[in-house]
């Protein structure tokens, strides 16, 4: 049997201690920790705990004890002096200040820096981050200052100021284009309510320097957009007429064009002042991969917007008639300008699902901007007050108000909607049913809530129109009425048995549950009537509600949710869904 000489058993020996050796020191070697905390005590910032074989060590009891510990390595004598000095009467050091600016810089060098678990890998150097500072007001409705390039980042209050990035694991210095002893102060801000905000705006105004003030900017964080999609014909004067189907990205009111690499914030100016949220990137490549698949190819490009185009007639017809539908099934906001070549097809009659958009006039627009605005005032006073409670009680009776007027303005309790008579979708109700009667077809007309059904069957009535509604008169399939008015919780199966061969929806008020009728099961269910349509005011809560429904179902779904059942939400998901539905008209 083999054995192994003297030298080789020395060589063996010595690697085994030598492994031993650096074992035993990784054990000894001192690890930085660092810790945020808030502005509990009036401390905000981070602190630095020392760890050595997972326990916590004072550092006092390294630092100055003589002769030298053998806790501490050479390289870690200068930061445990400086951490030292930037201790408190016994309490962590915190970092602060021009030493703490130092102590940060060298905890890096050793690799032996982590955030508040030593399981995670160290921290490491990172780039010198140029950015503009900016107060970002969070989920709990308090200010915060922080870096407008990126706001995930936290700010540590040393000078110069650094940022740390925990989620890839990186620190370095911040490059804020003001004074390092300035820009550090404003890092070291507590959290402001809305109130002290206000106050500190004021103070901050007055100091004769280019600093940021709270308040100055609504942050609504990542923003999923809403796209909207729109069918013209360019007509040149000397070449032939050239389709485009444009396409712009409806973040919170502000439009823009598709850019998945672009990382700048958007700002835009809005009733309340300035506005800015981030894209929500995965979304627009989700929107990329849908226009792929449509066959779509981007043509010309302008600030807020694409213009695309397709292979030949054929594809247009295809995206007119089949995938249109789809789009706004998804909720895409789809639109065929009048100018449009193929604005026939789009209108036509034909089975499967028909769109008939309207917009408001008159005192019915007037009344609508009317609500809208106030509404959003006392939203708005609300979400500053951080009252969620009363801001999501306020959002769902704006949303029903708003609603109403769209169906029709009689439906309002108010002072203001005293006079209006007009419903331009009932006009355009009017219009539509005397041709489906002469073609012979049976119309159910959905609509709630039965007042509206009311005032409906009055109005159809002095044009003539008789109607059957299920509530107060039994099913007669041969009555030579053909107009059911009905409930939306109708059960469709109640179509076949009336013999409906076309659907109308009036009123679109969604519920988070329950409902028949709602636009996705369409095409679906067998039952439903040959032909659908859609009534919808343009440029409203009513076109806007179902792509904002279809992006944030959740958040949706707790605002219709009854009083009973509502979960609160918190006041960034009500600051998006009051930009989102309480825009004023794009």
């Amino acid at each position: 049997m083999a054995k192994l000489d003297e030298s080789r058993r020395r060589w063996l020996a010595l690697v085994k201690a030598t492994a031993k050796a650096a074992q035993a020191r990784r054990e000894r070697c001192l690890s930085y920790v660092l810790f945020g905390h808030d502005d509990q005590q009036g401390k905000h910032g981070w602190s630095v705990e020392l760890r050595q074989s997972g326990g916590r060590v004072g550092v006092d009891d390294i630092a100055l004890p003589r002769p030298s510990s053998q806790l501490a390595d050479d390289p870690d004598r200068p930061i445990l002096v400086l951490l030292s000095a930037l201790c408190d009467h016994g309490s962590l050091p915190h970092l602060t200040g021009s030493l703490g600016a130092v102590a940060l810089e060298q905890m890096l060098a050793t690799g032996r820096l982590y955030i508040e678990d030593e399981a995670e890998r160290p921290l490491a150097l990172g780039a010198p981050l140029k950015t503009a500072l900016a107060w970002y007001r969070g989920a709990d409705g308090r200010y915060r200052i922080g870096s407008e390039r990126s706001p995930s980042a936290d700010l540590l209050p040393v000078t110069p100021p650094w940022y740390l990035d925990a989620a890839n694991r990186t620190c370095g210095p911040l490059a804020t284009g003001l004074p390092h002893a300035v820009a550090a102060t404003l890092v070291s801000a507590p959290t402001l309510t809305m109130a002290e905000a206000r106050l500190v705006r004021d103070r901050l105004a007055a100091v004769p320097a280019a600093l940021p003030l709270p308040s100055a900017i609504v942050d609504l964080g990542m923003v999923t957009p809403v796209p909207r999609l729109t069918l013209t014909t360019h007509r040149p004067p000397s070449a032939e007429p050239q389709d485009l189907a444009w396409l712009e990205l409806d973040y919170a009111g502000m439009l823009a064009a598709p850019d998945p690499a672009q990382p700048a914030p958007l700002c835009h100016s809005g009733p309340d002042g300035r506005v800015r949220m981030y894209r929500d990137r995965e979304a627009e490549l989700r929107i990329w991969s849908k226009l792929a698949g449509l066959h779509l190819e981007a043509l010309v490009r302008e600030p807020t917007r694409i213009g695309f185009r397709t292979r030949d007639g054929a594809s247009w017809r295809a995206l007119v008639e089949r995938d249109l539908p789809a789009l706004r099934r998804e909720g895409w906001c789809v639109a065929v300008a009048p100018d449009c070549r193929w604005h026939a097809v789009a209108v036509g009659d034909r089975n499967g699902e028909n769109w008939r958009t309207v917009p408001l006039d008159g005192p019915q627009r007037v009344l609508y901007e009317t609500v809208r605005t106030t509404m959003r005032q006392r939203i708005r006073a609300a979400l500053e007050d951080a009252d969620a409670v009363r801001a999501q009680r306020l959002l769902r009776d704006a949303s029903q108000k708003l609603h109403q007027i769209c169906w029709n303005p009689r439906l309002l309790r108010l002072a203001a909607a005293r006079g209006v008579e007009r419903s331009v979708k009932l006009d355009l109700l009017t219009a539509l049913l005397p041709a489906m009667l002469a073609e012979g077809r049976r119309v159910l007309i959905l609509a709630d809530p039965p007042a509206l059904r009311r005032l409906i069957a009055a109005h159809l009535a002095e044009n003539g129109i008789a109607t059957i509604e299920h509530s107060t008169q039994p099913l007669a399939p041969s009555s030579r009425a053909t107009v059911y008015l009905e409930g939306t919780k109708t059960n469709p199966g109640r179509h076949a048995r009336l013999g409906v061969d076309t659907l109308i929806r009036y009123s679109t008020w969604p519920r988070p549950t329950e409902n028949g009728h709602d636009t996705k099961s369409t095409r679906a269910d067998p039952e439903m009537p040959a032909r659908v349509y859609e009534l919808i005011t343009e440029n409203t809560i009513e076109e806007r509600f179902p792509a904002w429904h279809a992006r944030q179902p959740l958040i949706a779904g707790r605002l219709l949710a009854s009083d009973a059942t509502t979960q609160e939400l918190s006041l960034s998901d009500l600051e998006q869904a009051l930009e989102a539905l309480l825009q004023p008209p794009t």
